[in-house]
């Protein structure tokens, strides 16, 4: 009998230890997990509350220029300087509305209007622009603008994001320090 007392206490020790640690536990980290709760209320309950921009721009692009995501507030125009937004062209052959010439967008604009076809270009050291498949380019300025290749640098060194929406297009254009002969060879020598 003696050792079954021995063994009851024995338990009950073990019973008593256990459930005052399951205890102390369990209101510790009950603790913990309502700091870091009302730590996430407080972060994710504050009003999101986006940048303002100034209504009262009056450019021929207004619109375009906010759907772009191009700020129009007078602080941030100074860093913004070294882009000119492009002239209005003629109205077009159907007297519709003034087409847009191609410009400049920021890389991670690239591919945000799923609409839009995303092509990738090739600009060699010797001035040559080529597509996807090498084939040369007739009149690059006509595709990207006079201007295009004063935009290599300003977003990234050897790449430069622009943006058509008269074609519903989206350019990459890669910089390459090689020349176009160096890469695919005579261009002449295709022709023939």
């Amino acid at each position: 009998m003696d050792k079954l007392y021995s063994v009851l206490i024995f338990a009950a020790g073990a019973l008593v230890g256990s459930v005052v640690t399951w205890k102390l536990v369990k209101d510790k980290y009950e603790r913990i997990a309502d700091e870091e709760i009302e730590s996430v209320k407080e972060t994710f309950g504050q009003k999101f509350e986006p940048e303002s921009h100034d209504e009262e721009f009056a450019g021929p692009y207004a619109d375009v220029v906010k759907d772009c995501g191009y700020s129009t507030d007078e602080d941030e125009e100074d860093d913004d300087d070294w882009f000119e937004y492009p002239e209005e062209d003629d109205e077009d052959e159907e007297g519709g509305e003034f087409m847009r010439d191609p410009y400049l967008i920021k890389p991670e604009e690239f591919g945000q209007h799923e609409q839009y076809q995303q092509l990738e270009l090739t600009y060699y050291a010797d001035g040559v622009l080529a597509n996807e498949w090498d084939k040369i380019v007739d009149n690059p300025d006509e595709l990207l603008g006079e201007k295009f290749r004063d935009w290599f640098g300003l977003y990234e060194d050897d790449a430069t994001y622009i943006r058509d929406d008269a074609k519903m297009t989206d350019y990459e254009v890669l910089r390459d320090p090689r020349t176009y002969r160096e890469v695919c060879g005579d261009p002449e020598e295709d022709d023939g």
